[in-house]
């Protein structure tokens, strides 16, 4: 009974350091834009302050794609339940005369994510079009080219009742049936990083009629069971009830705060603090990250989303099973511990896939995934040697390590 108590207090104490910060940081924006109209502050970007922003902090995907000399279009697509999504197509000098590849972006990411290397033999979809692929690049619901429903207006708490359940009943499927009338084509390839490759999972498990129009799916870091967080305060905030969740974030929009500090901070101090919370929420060190890229990588690493998507990734924590949204607001915890919720039978996939992961990414449970997929599935796994998670998208030798991978894997499956 003591150890009980004991815990009970250790825990409730982290849930109010949490719930203190996250209080101190509404404060302090406020505070800060009160004095700035008073005192000049030398982190805001300012013509006082020496250090100035590259031109890449305001390019949208378009623009990085052509800063690596190709064209690029922008097409809308509506899904089912009526949210209008925007998808990127990379286009070259010469009309592209391999098959279309849909890339889709991790957590909180937009499709800039995919395009924002100093060098396009780094990028993963740059390189590829070198190749002729006709290369696609999908935005989910919620982030910020994807902030349109007809139903809802984003100051609106329906337009943000999705989570990764909506990616993949809607989106994806919406996305690849676009691309396949564009194209003209009956199949593509599928490249999901990190949730990218959760959503992956959930559609081409639930929809056979949209999985077998997959060549190959390629799983970038898949996260599909999740290891935890590596600090245990995090970790605590992620184990609450979904109830108390949205209590402290609201039930809107997440990471909506992220512009204003990535406004506020100048480039060096918005880097520091980008390497500092992945080393406190991950433990990861970025070796593998070209210091020099640094600015251009986390100028474009975070987006938006919703709240409820990331209380589902807390479920699955929990449960330590890729099941879909429990949306039952139980009161007791030990009531809402014992909720079973309908699972993604990944058990019995049927497409093609390559697992691609970092062998230092201390985030997804890959050996839980490895063991519940058919072992006939499994077409390709290997990995990175002292790769974290977002190494394999944005490593300094991805060109030289990533990419050949790749490259093989559609020559042989994908021709």
């Amino acid at each position: 009974m003591v150890d009980l108590y004991s815990f009970t207090v250790f825990r409730v104490g982290y849930l109010f350091f949490a719930s203190f910060i996250l209080i101190f940081d509404k404060l302090f924006r406020v505070l800060l834009s009160l004095i700035s109209t008073i005192i000049p502050i030398t982190i805001y970007n300012t013509n006082a302050n020496k250090e100035k922003r590259q031109d890449f902090w305001t390019w949208g995907t378009i623009e990085l794609i052509k800063y690596h000399g190709y064209d690029g279009e922008s097409h809308w697509v509506k899904t089912e339940d009526e949210y209008y999504l925007t998808m990127h197509r990379i286009v070259g000098k010469e009309p592209a005369t391999k098959g279309p590849i849909l890339f889709i972006h991790g957590f909180c990411q937009n499709s800039e994510a995919f395009v924002s290397r100093l060098k396009g033999d780094n990028s993963l979809p740059i390189a590829l079009a070198k190749e002729r692929y006709d290369v696609f690049l999908g935005n989910c619901r919620g982030n910020s080219y994807t902030n349109k429903s007809r139903k809802h207006k984003t100051s609106e708490t329906g337009f943000w009742d999705f989570s990764l359940d909506e990616y993949a009943q809607f989106d994806l499927p919406a996305m690849i049936k676009k691309i396949l009338l564009i194209t003209k084509e009956e199949k593509l390839t599928y490249v999901g990083f990190s949730q990218g490759s959760a959503v992956g999972f959930a559609c081409f498990s639930s929809f056979p009629e949209i999985a077998c129009k997959i060549k190959l799916f390629i799983a970038l870091a898949p996260c599909v069971f999740l290891k935890g967080l590596h600090n245990p305060l995090a970790h605590s905030v992620a184990e609450t009830r979904p109830d108390f969740s949205y209590l402290i974030f609201g039930k809107k929009i997440f990471m909506g705060n992220n512009m204003f500090w990535r406004s506020v901070l100048s480039p060096k101090n918005w880097v520091k603090l980008m390497d500092n919370c992945q080393k406190f929420l991950f433990g990861w060190k970025s070796n593998c990250l070209d210091p020099n890229e640094k600015e251009m990588l986390y100028s474009h690493l975070y987006s938006t989303t919703s709240v409820k998507s990331v209380i589902h990734w807390f479920q699955i924590l929990h449960h330590s099973s890729f099941q879909m949204f429990d949306s039952s607001m139980v009161t007791k915890y030990e009531g809402y511990k014992h909720v079973q919720m309908p699972l993604y039978d990944i058990q019995h996939f049927g497409v093609p896939t390559a697992l691609l992961c970092g062998e230092m990414d201390t985030l997804p449970d890959n050996e839980k995934l490895v063991n519940c997929l058919p072992e006939k599935c499994i077409v390709h796994k290997q990995d990175f040697k002292n790769y974290e998670h977002l190494d394999l998208m944005w490593a300094k030798d991805t060109s030289t390590v990533v990419i050949p991978v790749m490259k093989d894997l559609l020559k042989k499956y994908c021709v």
